[in-house]
């Protein structure tokens, strides 16, 4: 990304810290301020290996290094993993997985319509909170699943996020989940905030764009799917 020269420019992430690394991209700076935290929930990892699943699918690059040690157990599984940051996750644990043209939800869904997989039995591993695309499309196709939470995702204090973007050089706010969309944009003051400094608002994902749109925002273009380094860079060659 040498070229691109947006000295002071930043942009304010809402990740959570546990899933937070570093996504700078040439002079364009990443600040991030959590809104969610992540707490892994109880797990009964006897309950997954008694199911004997065909297809694990992971939506989060967290809950496959939550379930890394497990997944192991079931070497002839097919294994999605919705995008290329979870896949990455898995491959620490020597675990190779599939990830779909469209790295998002609907993505995972297509794959799973273009395989035979009509009498497979599918584990699904997510958080709490996340989407229920993939889960609603496994319930209405009659496939054999179960969904098993790894970890919620707890709102945190917004306290100090006006004021950071308020500061000079402020180009906008990145959301990574629709959760933390409408944490953000369901305080009124930073919502109005964002409007008056005509800050840009982006979303990684589709479902996270429509939650704004349904608090009357628009995503700015670019949208990103599952990475947030490859949407960072994007922000920083429409800005340069």
């Amino acid at each position: 990304m040498e070229g691109i020269s947006l000295p002071g420019a930043f942009v304010v992430t809402t990740r959570p810290e546990e899933k937070n690394g570093p996504v700078s991209c040439g002079d364009l700076d990443v600040i991030n301020y959590p809104v969610t935290e992540l707490v892994r929930l109880p797990v009964d990892w006897d309950a997954i290996r008694n199911f004997h699943p065909d297809v694990l699918i992971f939506t989060s690059e967290y809950s496959a290094s939550i379930a890394c040690p497990l997944v192991k157990k079931f070497s002839n599984a097919e294994i999605i993993s919705i995008g290329n940051a979870t896949a990455k996750s898995l491959l620490k644990c020597g675990i190779r997985s599939q990830v779909p043209e469209v790295r998002a939800s609907a993505g995972v869904v297509s794959l799973i319509k273009q395989r035979s997989w009509g009498g497979k039995r599918f584990a699904l591993f997510s958080s709490a909170k996340s989407n229920m695309i993939i889960r609603d499309f496994l319930i209405s196709g009659g496939y054999d699943f179960r969904f098993f939470p790894l970890y919620d995702a707890i709102a945190k204090d917004l306290s100090g996020l006006p004021g950071l973007l308020a500061r000079a050089g402020c180009l906008g706010i990145v959301f990574t989940s629709s959760q933390e969309a409408e944490i953000v944009l369901g305080n009124s003051y930073i919502a109005e905030l964002l409007k008056t400094r005509g800050l840009k608002t982006y979303a990684i994902g589709t479902v996270t764009a429509r939650t704004m749109e349904a608090f009357g925002f628009a995503a700015t273009e670019p949208r990103g799917n599952s990475n947030l380094k490859e949407l960072i860079c994007k922000i920083a060659e429409n800005n340069a």
